[in-house]
C-alpha cells in the first residue's frame, strides 16, 4: 500500500491510497512529519473492497468525499483528536454506523446522513439520537435510518436546518415541540422526491404552548411580528381559501402540492419565491383578481407559477403577457387571453390592444374549437369581450356547425341565442 502526500500546516495529507486491502491502517507519520488530514476523494476507487479503515489521532482533518465509494466499507475507526469532517465523507459505503469523537467541532453534511452517526457523549458542539443529528438545540439532519413514518422533534430543539427532513424517503408526520421557534421556508416542502410514490408529509402537529407556529388543519401557520405567515400547505383538497389575516405566504408554500385554484385575501402583502412552484394550479383568486394558468401546457405553467412575489409584486405579468402574444392558440391561451382583458391589471394598452387582435384574428378557429369540446363558458367570455358581433355572428355559427356536427349543440345554442339577445337586429331593405 502506498500513499501520497502534500505539506499541509504542521504535517502532510494524504492525497490518495493506491493498492489499498481489505484492511487499511493510515500512519501517524509520513517522512517524519505527522498525518494532519485526509485529502478529497483520497480513497475514491482504489479502496472498493477495503473493510476497515483505521484513523490515527494525529489527524485533525477528514476532507470531503474522503472515503467515497468504498463500497465494502463496514469499519470506520476514527481518533480523538480530530477536529473536522467534509462533506459527504462516508458516501456510498456500507457503513451503518460511525462514531465521532469528543474532540470534533466541525461536520459537513449534505442533505442526508449516509449512516447513523453516534457522537460521543462528551462532545461539546454535537450531540445524535434515535432521531438525527443536532448541533447545539438545532436539528441538521433527520437519522434515514428509523423505518417509521412519523417523526417527533425532540423538546429543546430550538431550529431547524432547511435540508434536516429530505433524506426521508417515508416520512408522513412531524411533531413540533414548544421549543422549536425557528424553521427556515422550504424546509418541509423539500421532504417529497418527486420520483419517488411516497407522498411526504401530510400532516404536521404542534405543540400548544408553541409561541410561534401552529396548525390548521393541513396548514402550517407562522407568528410573525407583523403579521401571520403561511408557512406549509400539506393538503390534498384541490381547492383552498386561505384565511383572511394572513399576511405573507411563505417561500416554497405549495411546492408540489396537489392544489388546483387557490383563494389570496387582500390581507396578503408578500409571496415568497417559489410558493407556487411545480403545482398543478389552474386558477387563482389573488385579492379579487381571477388568474387563469394552462391545463395542458406544462412548460408554459411551469414558467408562469414562478411569477408570484417577483420583482416585489404579488404577480409579475410580464412573463405571462410576453408568451400569450404568440400566434399560436389554443384553449389554455384564449383562455387566460380573455382572463388578462377581463382582469387588465398591469396590463399595458399595446398588450391588450395585441390581445384582441390575436382573439379577432383568430375567432373562427376559436370558435370551432370550442364547438368540438363544447365550450360555451370561453365562449360566454368572448362574447362579453366583444368578440362576437353583428358582422361575424352567422360566420360564427356556421364554423361551430361545421367543425362538431350535433355534439356543438350548446355551442351553436349560445351563439344565435346571443345574436338575437344581445347584437343589433338587423332592418330588411325594402327598397329597389
Amino acid at each position: 500500500m502506498q500513499f501520497d502526500f502534500e505539506t499541509y500546516g504542521d504535517g502532510v495529507r494524504v492525497t490518495f491510497c493506491h493498492g489499498a486491502g481489505r484492511i487499511v491502517k493510515i500512519p501517524g507519520t509520513i517522512g517524519g512529519l505527522p498525518v494532519r488530514a485526509i485529502g478529497t476523494r483520497a480513497f475514491y476507487g482504489e479502496a472498493m473492497e477495503t473493510v476497515r479503515i483505521e484513523v490515527p489521532p494525529e489527524v485533525r482533518r477528514i476532507g470531503p468525499h474522503a472515503f467515497e465509494l468504498c463500497i465494502s466499507l463496514s469499519e470506520l475507526i476514527l481518533s480523538e483528536g480530530l477536529l473536522e469532517i467534509g462533506e459527504d465523507a462516508f458516501t456510498a459505503t456500507a457503513l451503518s454506523h460511525v462514531k465521532i469523537p469528543s474532540t470534533v467541532v466541525k461536520i459537513g453534511v449534505g442533505r442526508e446522513l449516509p449512516c447513523h452517526l453516534e457522537i460521543d457523549p462528551r462532545n461539546r458542539f454535537y450531540r445524535s439520537d434515535r432521531y438525527g443529528l443536532f448541533h447545539g438545540r438545532e436539528l441538521i439532519l433527520a437519522d434515514p435510518h428509523d423505518p417509521g413514518n412519523r417523526f417527533i422533534i425532540p423538546e429543546g430543539t430550538e431550529s431547524i436546518a432547511h435540508d434536516a427532513f429530505s433524506g426521508l424517503e417515508t416520512l408522513e408526520e412531524v411533531h413540533i415541540p414548544a421549543s422549536l421557534v425557528e424553521i427556515r421556508e422550504g424546509t418541509f416542502s423539500n421532504v417529497k422526491n418527486p420520483f419517488s410514490k411516497n407522498p411526504g408529509i401530510r400532516r404536521i402537529g404542534v405543540a400548544e404552548e408553541n409561541p410561534r407556529f401552529f396548525a390548521d388543519g393541513p396548514v402550517l401557520y407562522r407568528k410573525d411580528p407583523d403579521g401571520m405567515t403561511l408557512f406549509r400547505y400539506l393538503g390534498r383538497c384541490g381547492t383552498y381559501r386561505i384565511r383572511e389575516g394572513v399576511t405573507r405566504i411563505a417561500s416554497e408554500a405549495f411546492l408540489r402540492s396537489e392544489i388546483r385554484r387557490v383563494e389570496i385575501p387582500g390581507s396578503v402583502r408578500e409571496i415568497g419565491e417559489d410558493a407556487f412552484a411545480d403545482c398543478s394550479m389552474t386558477e387563482v383568486c389573488l385579492c379579487g383578481l381571477e388568474i387563469c394558468f394552462p391545463q395542458t401546457d406544462t412548460y408554459l405553467l411551469k414558467g408562469l407559477l414562478r411569477q408570484f412575489g417577483v420583482n416585489g409584486k404579488l404577480y409579475d405579468f410580464r412573463f405571462c403577457d410576453r408568451e400569450l402574444q404568440s400566434l399560436h392558440v389554443n384553449t389554455d391561451r384564449v383562455r387566460m387571453i380573455c382572463s388578462r382583458l377581463e382582469y387588465p391589471v398591469d396590463l399595458a394598452e399595446e398588450t391588450a390592444a395585441a390581445f384582441r387582435t390575436i382573439l379577432s384574428g383568430h375567432i373562427r378557429e376559436i370558435i370551432a374549437m370550442l364547438a368540438k369540446e363544447n365550450n360555451t363558458r370561453l365562449l360566454k367570455k368572448l362574447e362579453s369581450l366583444g368578440m362576437v358581433t353583428d358582422e361575424n355572428a352567422d360566420s360564427l355559427i356556421g364554423a361551430a356547425s361545421e367543425a362538431a356536427s350535433g355534439s356543438a349543440k350548446e355551442v351553436m345554442a349560445e351563439l344565435m341565442d346571443y345574436k338575437h339577445r344581445a347584437l343589433a337586429p338587423r332592418e330588411f331593405d325594402f327598397s329597389l
